[in-house]
This record gives structure tokens, sequence and C-alpha cells, in this order.
């Protein structure tokens, strides 16, 4: 759909969730970047969540050359975060997870944070640290957008 919507910017839009939703939402822009032609969507949170060390996630980030389309250079700023006390998706593997996009080449813009004591659940405080993440990104990105339409 987004395809057939001149007037959208796929910049305008980002994908997220908690739990396997953050793991799908990771699935979805790697695939997303990887196609050269397309524009990087907006950005990308990931709450509670990690990818297997053989996601195919990585081998679309890591097996590329140093070219300035790769999948990992067009990943938007990416905001995660990981509750201490989580014993179900342990925060190690979001760590990890954050680490290897990070050594991978994604946005320098990302964020990871860690929740004391906070189990496998949202919380307001992560909540409020996300939507200024992206209250923070999307007006840049917006600003990039308008200054891109009066240059044209």
């Amino acid at each position: 759909e987004l395809k057939k919507d001149p007037q959208r910017s796929p910049r305008e839009i980002v994908i997220g969730g908690f739990s396997m939703g953050g793991n799908i939402a990771y699935q979805t822009a790697a695939r997303w970047h990887a196609g050269t032609r397309n524009d990087p969507l907006g950005a990308v949170f990931g709450l509670s969540c990690y990818l297997n060390h053989n996601s195919r996630v990585w081998s679309l980030l890591e097996d590329e050359d140093e070219q300035s389309t790769s999948t990992a250079r067009r990943w938007p700023p990416t905001f995660c975060a990981h509750g201490t006390a989580d014993d179900f998706i342990l925060p190690d593997w979001g760590q990890d997870t954050y680490n290897r996009l990070v050594k991978a080449g994604i946005s320098s813009e990302s964020k990871f944070i860690l929740l004391p004591g906070v189990q496998h659940e949202m919380v307001s405080s992560e909540m409020n640290q996300l939507l200024s993440f992206l209250k923070t990104v999307m007006q840049k990105n917006d600003a990039a957008l308008a200054a891109e339409k009066e240059s044209s």
C-alpha cells in the first residue's frame, strides 16, 4: 500500500513492537531497507525483544560491501528498551541485538535503554522515553522532507 501512495514518504512511517512484535519490526525494517529502491523508513523501535543469532536480518545487514546504499547505512534511528527483571526475554539478549545492530552500522541516532526492575511488560517511563525519541526523530524527518520539497 505504501508504494501506491506517492504523497506519503516512507520517512513518515514508524514501525515497532513489543516482544515478538519488536522482532517482526526488525525483520520488516531489514527487508524494507534491503530493497535499494526503497526510501528509508522514519524510525524503528523494539521493546523487550531480540533477534536470534542466525536471524535473516544479520545476513541482510552484515554480508554487504561498503556501498552507501547498504541496508545498515539506510536503517533509520532505532529505539530499544528492555527491563532488567525480564525473565522471559533476557535483557542480555536485547542488549546483544542492539550491539550487533550498531556494529552493523545502523543510525548513530539509535538508543538502547535498560529499565531497572521492569519485567516483560511496558511501563509509562518507557513509553515517555519512546515518544520523546520519536518526536525528535520525526521532527528531523519532517524538516528534511520539507527542505527536499522546496529544492525540487
